[in-house]
């Protein structure tokens, strides 16, 4: 059986185990994007430790380091399984595999106080106010927001609980969302709020609680928004704000 055989195989039985996003960011997209065209036609047992880092070495061209790491761990537990079952007799995805990227690493970088209050006075009376402070204040992820209701949201206690995920997946050729709780148990917590992103999400409260409502394309939406808000921002302040934005879409 070659591998290309084996993995669409073997693939689904992992699927159980994890969050749909996970499984279709960490194994279904390495798989079929990139270790199937390259090792499809090969039988388990002939793949070498050579070979896999001849994969590294190429993917490395274009890929980020932490990109072909999911391409590595993907590869490893199929040949994990291939081994059980007697197709390979070693599992060549080695720790002499070395990871190398021509794609230089994304460096974070803060804002200044004073950068953050313009910002923050900036977005303050947009239509989109909601979203921008809400992510500016408590730091959420995109997938947190986008999951929020009103029942996470407490006014009287200046809170928001956050307790569920919305995330888009393919399915079928058709981008669903998928709400499934979040990425594990640790990430379930309450975050208090300031007395003005209380009047802003009350004020805003149809805008911002967008799980359940007939939004096409939520994460789009929410790129398209945080870009125009960049693009503006920059011109009226002068001030490089996208840092802020990468670290969360």
């Amino acid at each position: 059986m070659k591998f290309g055989e084996w993995s669409d195989y073997c693939l689904p039985l992992v699927k159980s185990r994890m969050k749909a996003n996970t499984y279709h960011n960490n194994y279904e997209i390495p798989l079929y994007l990139h270790l199937q065209p390259y090792f499809g036609e090969w039988e388990p047992l002939e793949i070498k430790t050579s070979m896999v880092q001849q994969f590294v070495d190429i993917k490395g061209e274009r890929y980020a380091k932490e990109t072909i790491k999911k391409m590595t761990g993907c590869m490893s537990l199929l040949m994990d399984f291939a081994i059980d079952e007697g197709l390979a007799d070693r599992n060549p995805v080695t720790r002499r595999i070395y990871i190398q990227s021509a794609v230089p690493p994304q460096v974070k970088r803060v804002w200044t106080q004073e950068q953050y209050d313009k910002a923050w006075a900036f977005a303050r009376y947009r239509l989109d106010a909601a979203h921008i402070l809400t992510l500016m204040e408590t730091g959420i992820t995109r997938s947190e927001l986008l999951g929020i209701t009103q029942d996470d949201f407490d006014p009287a206690e200046k809170k928001l609980i956050l307790r569920n995920g919305l995330v888009e997946m393919p399915l079928d050729g058709k981008w669903v969302l998928e709400h499934n709780g979040l990425k594990n148990e640790h990430r379930a917590r309450e975050i208090p709020i300031s007395d003005e992103l209380v009047s802003v999400i009350l004020f805003q409260s149809q805008r911002v609680f967008l799980r359940g409502g007939k939004i096409v394309r939520p994460y789009t939406r929410l790129t398209q928004m945080y870009q125009f808000f960049l693009r503006t921002s920059c011109g009226t302040h002068g001030q490089h704000f996208g840092v802020f934005i990468k670290s969360i879409i």
